[in-house]
This record gives structure tokens, C-alpha cells and sequence, in this order.
């Protein structure tokens, strides 16, 4: 019960522009702890609980099934990118450069990331082809 409320104070005061902040729209806010879910920074269950009790439960189920597809990874290396905010991920990137699996597409179209993004650091990565085409389906 305590971290839903504190996540719903997390909700308040960022929609609220609370402690001197701009007032961030309550989807926006709502869009950003569903990505920090995927990261392992928020728990899911009161991110879920919010979500669903302020209408926003799309936001929430299109988060979960991306999770649930990052699982799917055979070798525990599955990112989404980018991933920034809603429906934003276009592709999934192999984070640890597995070169035995037979999902991953030709190195001569290797996926750049500049500025480093979750579990992804600044270098070429190699998209994962499965997974990105599931991801094209997800709704």
C-alpha cells in the first residue's frame, strides 16, 4: 500500500509542478513510470494499480506486453530501442552482441546509439529480428 502511495505522490507532483518543476501533463507522467518499470526502477504492481484506477490502463498493458517480449530473449539480451515514450521503441538491439543467435540481422546494418539509454551504452548494435517484428504488433 505504501508505494502506491508513493506513487501517487510521484503522479501529483510532477503533473502538479510541485517543488518548483513545470507541470508535466498526468499521461506523460504516467508514459515515463511505465518506461522506468521496464528499467527495474518503479515496481510494477503500483505503477499497474494507478494506472488502471486513473483510466490510463492502454499505457500500462502496452509497457507489460513489452516486457513480456524482452523475456522472450533467449539470451537475456533483448533491449527495446528507443525507448523514450509511449510506442516509441522501433526496433530491439542485442545488448551483449550474442553472435551464436540466429535472430540477430547481418552486422552491415549495425543500430548506432549516441547518448546511452538504459541498459544500452554509447556504441553499434545489432537488431534483433524476431522481437523487433513481434514488436511491430504490439498494440
Amino acid at each position: 500500500m505504501a508505494k502506491i502511495v508513493v506513487a501517487a505522490e510521484m503522479i501529483i507532483s510532477r503533473a502538479t509542478g510541485l517543488f518548483f518543476e513545470e507541470p508535466v501533463p498526468v499521461k506523460a507522467v504516467i508514459d515515463d513510470m511505465c518506461v522506468r518499470t521496464i528499467y527495474n526502477e518503479l515496481p510494477q504492481f503500483p505503477v499497474f494499480a494507478l494506472t488502471q484506477a486513473m483510466g490510463f490502463g492502454s499505457i500500462f498493458t502496452y509497457y507489460d506486453k513489452l516486457s513480456k517480449l524482452i523475456k522472450e530473449c533467449y539470451y537475456d539480451s533483448a533491449v527495446p530501442y528507443p525507448l523514450a515514450r509511449l510506442k516509441s521503441p522501433t526496433v530491439f538491439l542485442c545488448k551483449k552482441g550474442v553472435n551464436v543467435c540466429k535472430h540477430i540481422g547481418s552486422s552491415r546494418n549495425p543500430v548506432s546509439v549516441l547518448i546511452p539509454q538504459g541498459d544500452l551504452e554509447a556504441k553499434n548494435y545489432r537488431v534483433c529480428k524476431r522481437l523487433t517484428e513481434k514488436l511491430k504488433n504490439i498494440e
